[in-house]
């Protein structure tokens, strides 16, 4: 080991062997760079791993940009991990408290792994803080310890030191557990080198004999500690006044007492304390006894010395503790009390420190956080703490990261709200910074509450969608007095008001109100009359005089609103315009005066019995019978109900048997119409009156209509309690309305059967005179027996389409594709083609056109149809024509395609496409099929935009023409 020489790196000490062990005290952050930047420079140049253990003043950024500044390559020996830069807490402390067996145990791995994976051997700094006291001897124990590993391994340890943070006494512990220290005086560093413990007795004797005996005896008088001079056996050959003091006795009383008399006894404590004297020094806390029993804890500081004849005494120095330590268990209570209340708090707290970068914020170390904090998040505190923010969550808000920087640099806290996608929830954050170098962050989960708020504001909204759709004048008042009232737009136009606008001056000014001829008060209103008495107003009967004269009938309802105390803050109000319903019910009222009276004499006529106005029940029956109109009633809560005996008669039950239930009514009712007819009630319950027809089937299995009419009674709680209606047999009426339809079918396809014949009585004309011109002078050329039996061609066209639209099941729309079969069939009959095989390919959707749409594309076809039988096929004896007829869903047509009106190509989507073809010889390129002279081609273009269609034609192979259009009456 002692052969295998390392470089230091450091000047002042060259090389050095493995196993060194030395230490360095520094004053400066510069004093601390000066010895390690070189020193790490040596050990990453010969192949060592090399671990530095920062700490105060020096942080991890700042030791990596000296390094940078130094060693060539640095960012490559970092990047492999040959060198390790970590912080003092996470390498030495437990929560909290120095953890020496932790620190010891993680070297020797540290060293296994460097030597696993090819380094030399370990370099090592340690940058101590401050330690508290009650650390100082498992610190000091630490450092032999790591002396020891040191020695035994390929391994260099230096150990650094802020000096202005430790005593003589401790500087003489430091150095004794080192071979070496390295010290700057005046400027220079020096050397000094370590004798271990006999050293220590010498540099304590060079002291002692630099001290006169007057200067100790003062002392040993004046201290405020207690010391005892002993013999090794324990036996007190002095004590000074202050010793006196705190054991309550006199000199001779403690040299009676001897130590073992004074200390009240603790056989491990005493044990330990036995091995340090022997080692030449002892300090301790011991429990001592004053003279009338009473205890007090003392610190005390024992050292060996040689007296002037060269026997070995003892001094014992005494500090009375008692004070500070229960001070310190005071402390240690609050500190447990803090630190249950920092576990157990429901908001999250974590101190970071924060990572510089060229003199900027720009990421942060997680120090300390409560379990909270971690919850908030969404990560383990195992996981967070001595990594920074960024590791663990590279996504981090960067409105967060902006908000602690500024923080970081200005120290003033800040307070914000955001949504993390770290955590998908809304945190609520608070941070500070308690120190320079350090923030405070407390998180709150208020995602509950922003969900609360979500719901709050969409029940808001739903509730002012509610105000403007309801088909009811809606009033808000929001004070008690009514002074301030809003309406939705129903109340704006039934009040007189504007949008937005106080209506209450609207109320109480311009508009007079009354019930029942009685004029009432601004108090007397619905609103306030809910408001003043605290209690739901409900269906009010109201006539309001409006400013300019007209009467109108309202139906009012109104509740009080009310604060979280309980107490009436305002009310709302609903208002339902009824006066065209009180219009109704008065004509309809009249309208039964006047049927009661034509009963009345009816009555008297059929039965002369009837003599009395008490017997007007009867008559009712007696014109209920002659309508065919029932009524009923039905009591929801008991179910029990009433039926006319009309109704009976419709539903073929016997005027003898009870009234119905509910159950037995739904029996009547057509199986197909059972479920319609319960719904219309369940949607009645709910406050709409009905008016429908269904079918029902008596009770002798008759089928019947009926037409229903009833409506839902409230209770003073706006309960439904009763539903009351008439049912009236409409059977013969539906039945007529049946037959009148059919007849109405029966005479539209009579017209088409007209139409067809007249234009077939046409087509025969036109044969007829097509026959005189052949034998003429002028027809020697036949263009005009041909122009006629075009004509002739086409009327037949149209008039298959009234032969199709007369035989089949519609009558207003035609199966163009049935249609389409038919046409091709006649115009092949009707052209002569001689020894020509021609066939035709037909692939057509069914496709239902208008007529509109139907008469012009027939026509179309005709043209385009006759036109490859006469010009296609001159000298070709086999050819085809094809049609396809077929749909074009979401199909819009290139702008290269001929239409006439072009406007709408490129924005119209048609629905179907009509292709005809043949693989003749094809339309010769000179013809403008366009603007061509040939009256078919141009009716042809003429029809095509009467449809409101695109056609293009190809030439490539024979001739192919291609029509989109759209069904005019789509």
């Amino acid at each position: 080991m002692q052969d295998n020489i390392r470089v230091s790196g450091v000047e002042i000490i060259g090389d050095i062997c493995w196993g060194t062990h030395f230490c360095q005290f520094y004053q400066t952050k510069e004093d601390l760079l000066y010895i390690l930047v070189p020193y790490f420079k040596a050990g990453l140049e010969d192949n060592e791993l090399c671990i530095w253990i920062t700490s105060e003043p020096l942080n991890i950024e700042e030791a990596k940009k000296a390094l940078k500044r130094s060693v060539p390559d640095f960012d490559v020996y970092l990047e492999k991990g040959q060198i390790e830069l970590i912080s003092y807490a996470d390498w030495y402390l437990k929560e909290g408290i120095f953890n020496s067996g932790k620190a010891t145990d993680s070297w020797v791995e540290k060293l296994n792994n460097a030597l696993a994976i090819g380094y030399e051997g370990l370099r090592t700094a340690e940058n101590f803080c401050k330690l508290e006291r009650e650390n100082w001897s498992d610190f000091v124990n630490y450092e032999k310890r790591v002396g020891y590993i040191t020695g035994r391994y390929p391994m260099i340890t230096l150990c650094t030191y802020f000096l202005d943070k430790y005593n003589a006494t401790d500087i003489i512990d430091i150095i004794a557990n080192h071979q070496f220290a390295l010290i700057k005086r005046e400027g220079k560093w020096e050397q000094i080198e370590s004798s271990g413990r006999r050293n220590i007795t010498e540099i304590r004797s060079a002291e002692e004999a630099c001290v006169s005996e007057e200067h100790y005896r003062s002392l040993y008088e004046s201290s405020l500690d207690g010391i005892l001079l002993t013999m090794p056996d324990g036996t007190i050959l002095s004590a000074n006044p202050q010793a006196c003091y705190l054991f309550s006795m006199t000199e001779d009383e403690i040299r009676q007492a001897g130590r073992e008399g004074l200390v009240v006894r603790n056989d491990k404590l005493a044990a330990a304390l036995e091995e340090r004297e022997l080692a030449g020094r002892a300090k301790a806390e011991l429990t001592f006894r004053r003279k009338n029993g009473s205890t007090f804890i003392g610190e005390t500081s024992s050292s060996l010395f040689a007296d002037a004849d060269g026997s070995i005494k003892t001094s014992m120095i005494i500090r009375d503790i008692t004070d500070s330590k229960k001070a310190e268990h005071a402390l240690r209570k609050s500190e447990e009390r803090y630190k249950m209340l920092f576990t157990h708090m429901t908001d999250g707290f974590g101190l970071v420190e924060v990572i510089y970068n060229d003199g900027e914020p720009s990421d942060y170390r997680y120090i300390e956080i409560n379990p909270a904090f971690g919850r908030c998040l969404g990560v383990e505190r195992e996981q967070m703490l001595g990594r920074t923010m960024l590791e663990i969550f590279p996504n981090v808000s960067p409105i967060a990261l902006e908000k602690y920087h500024k923080v970081a640099i200005s120290g003033q806290p800040v307070h914000f709200e955001i949504f993390s996608q770290v955590a998908n929830k809304y945190l609520d954050i608070y941070v500070f910074s308690p120190e320079k170098g350090k923030l405070a962050l407390i998180l709150r989960d208020i995602t509950g509450r922003k969900h609360l708020e979500e719901k709050t504001r969409q029940r808001a909204e739903e509730m002012e969608t509610i105000m403007e759709v309801a088909p009811v004048s809606i009033l808000i008042s929001h004070d008690p007095q009514g002074y301030n009232i809003t309406g939705n737009q129903m109340a704006n136009e039934l009040f007189n008001a504007e949008s937005g606008e106080n209506i209450s001056a609207n109320l109480t000014q311009s508009i007079r109100f009354f019930r029942k001829d009685h004029e009432l008060t601004a108090d007397e209103l619905p609103m306030q009359e809910a408001t003043l008495k605290n209690t739901d107003i409900r269906d009010v009967e109201i006539d309001m005089l409006m400013p300019g004269g007209k009467w109108q009938a309202i139906l009012a309802s109104a509740s009080p609103l009310h604060d979280v105390n309980g107490r009436v803050r305002g009310s709302v109000g609903s208002f339902i315009n009824i006066t065209e319903r009180k219009e109704a019910e008065t004509k309809l009222k009249e309208t039964l005066d006047n049927l009661e009276k034509l009963v009345r004499e009816r009555t008297a006529e059929l039965e002369k019995a009837y003599n009395s106005l008490k017997e007007s029940e009867k008559g009712l029956a007696e014109a209920q019978k002659m309508v065919h109109v029932g009524n009923w009633e039905w009591e929801i809560e008991t179910e029990k109900s009433y039926w006319s005996d009309e109704l009976d008669r419709i539903f073929g039950r016997s005027l003898q048997e009870p009234h119905p239930t509910y159950e037995e009514f739904l029996s009547y009712i057509h199986p197909s119409d059972r479920e319609y007819v319960y719904n219309t009630a369940m949607k009645a319950i709910k406050g709409k009156p009905y008016s429908i027809d269904y079918r029902i089937i008596r009770a002798d299995g008759e089928e019947r209509t009926v037409h229903m009419q009833s409506e839902v009674i409230f209770d003073d709680k706006n309960t439904p309690v009763r539903i009351k209606g008439i049912v009236q047999d409409i059977t013969e009426r539906k039945e007529a309305e049946e037959a009148l339809a059919k007849m109405e079918n029966i005479r539209i396809k009579e017209i088409h059967h007209r139409i067809k014949n007249n234009l077939q009585v046409i087509s025969s004309l036109l044969d007829l005179q097509a026959e005189t011109f052949s034998h003429l002078e002028v027809c020697k050329v036949p263009e005009v027996v041909k122009a006629f039996m075009e004509s002739q061609s086409r009327i037949i066209s149209m008039a298959l389409i009234h032969e199709e639209l007369y035989k089949g099941d519609k009558i207003d729309t035609l199966d163009f594709a049935a249609y389409l079969r038919k046409l091709t069939t006649d115009l092949f009959n009707s052209y002569n083609l001689g020894n020509k095989e021609i066939s035709f390919n037909l692939e057509l959707e069914q496709v239902y056109l208008g007529m509109d749409t139907a008469i012009p594309l027939g026509i179309i076809v005709n043209e385009l149809v006759s036109n490859s039988f006469k010009h296609a096929f001159p000298a070709r004896r086999e050819g085809e024509i094809r049609i396809n007829l077929r749909r074009a869903e979401d199909f819009t047509p290139k702008t290269d395609i001929s239409c006439q009106n072009m406007d709408h190509i490129g924005k119209k989507d048609f629905h179907y496409v009509l292709e005809v073809s043949d693989n003749g010889k094809g339309i010769p390129e000179e013809i403008d099929f366009e603007n061509s002279s040939s009256l078919g081609l141009q009716l042809v273009n003429i029809l095509v935009e009467q449809i409101d269609g695109c056609i293009k034609l190809e030439r490539d192979q024979g001739t192919k023409f291609t029509i989109w259009f759209s069904d005019i009456e789509v």
